[in-house]
């Protein structure tokens, strides 16, 4: 074992354990930046959509249970950001999240695009159930996200023409399915 004080050598004889004591290897501390912060597109500080989706509590830091949806928030910006910085910059977008849900990750992709990149952004989170729909859109109305609505209806029915980007993940059943013909249909 190397310490700064000393390197300690443990042998075995036999049956006997043997312990030397040398002159240390090394006498500073060894760096520690392996242990540096996760640098994320999605920070936590004043999110109060994180705290109104039960990402964060009220001081702003990622609940216990939430840390691996806080990480799945993360990811996705991260994969979306680099094929969205691919597409003309001073071009608006329309992104129509199918099968949004609680909208976790309609939130972050808006934060991230409109407040972050700085971009123009309109994005529709399509969701069936109506309780999630009033409740997100309380948010994003409590969050100050003037280009974020959310819809209640099927993907199916949901005319995807205007949309630059249409996105799904975790959709149920056939919504994935019926959310990549949705965006094929209008190119």
């Amino acid at each position: 074992m190397h310490t700064t004080t000393a390197d300690y050598h443990l042998t075995k004889n036999k049956s006997e354990y043997q312990l030397t004591t040398h002159a240390p290897t090394i006498t500073t501390p060894p760096q520690l930046t392996h242990d540096r912060t996760k640098q994320r597109l999605i920070s936590t500080g004043h999110k109060p959509y994180l705290h109104a989706l039960g990402i964060t509590d009220a001081r702003g830091e990622v609940i216990p249970a939430a840390q691996d949806k806080f990480r799945q928030i993360n990811k996705y910006v991260e994969i979306l950001n680099g094929l969205i910085k691919q597409l003309p910059s001073d071009a608006p977008l329309r992104i129509a999240d199918m099968g949004a849900g609680k909208g976790y990750l309609t939130f972050a992709l808006y934060d991230h695009l409109a407040n972050t990149l700085k971009r123009q952004v309109k994005v529709t989170g399509v969701e069936y159930r109506e309780d999630l729909v009033v409740l997100c859109n309380r948010i994003a109305a409590e969050s100050a996200f003037t280009g974020l609505t959310f819809v209640q209806g099927t993907i199916a029915d949901y005319n995807t023409k205007d949309a630059t980007i249409v996105i799904a993940l975790h959709a149920c059943d056939t919504a994935t399915d019926d959310a990549i013909a949705s965006a094929v249909k209008s190119n």
